[in-house]
This record gives structure tokens, C-alpha cells and sequence, in this order.
């Protein structure tokens, strides 16, 4: 998925949700997709596929062992033909 990329793009297994929501959403701000991405990471997390933690203000978010695991097992061209119809 989209976390593990940013996640090894930047070498750092933490990513900021703020930061996700900008790469996954470059033309919006993040105020308007803050909810969204959220929820989505919420429900994420309750399938146990990311793992979340805030510090402060920031939320953080991780791929899970469980989550690698069937994102590893994804073809990546499914991923990019995803990405292209949004």
C-alpha cells in the first residue's frame, strides 16, 4: 500500500498521517482530507493492517506485520492502476 511506500521512500517505518494525506492527495489540503484519512486509517487499524500512535498534535502511522504481508502479496500494477483512477 501507499504507507509502506512513503514508509521506504523515506527510509523511517513511522510516517505522519499529515504527510500521507499530502502525498496521497497532492492537490488538496490537508484540512480538507484530514477526516477522511483518518477514518480510513481508523479502519485500517481496526483490521490490524496499520498500527497508529500519536505523539502531540501528530499521528503517526505504520504498516503492520499483518498488513506487509498481504501488501507484499498485491501485484504492484493493481496498486498503480488503483492509483490512476482516483
Amino acid at each position: 500500500g501507499h504507507i509502506g511506500q512513503v514508509s521506504a521512500a523515506h527510509a523511517q517505518p513511522w510516517v505522519p498521517l499529515k504527510q500521507l494525506a499530502q502525498e496521497v492527495y497532492p492537490e488538496k489540503k490537508y484540512d480538507e482530507v484530514r477526516s477522511t484519512i483518518s477514518e480510513y486509517m481508523g479502519l485500517l487499524s481496526d483490521a490490524g493492517l496499520v498500527k497508529r500512535v500519536r505523539k502531540g498534535k501528530q499521528t503517526f502511522v505504520s504498516v503492520s506485520e499483518k498488513g506487509s504481508a498481504l501488501f507484499s502479496k498485491q501485484p504492484k500494477e493493481n496498486l498503480v492502476k488503483a492509483r490512476k483512477k482516483k
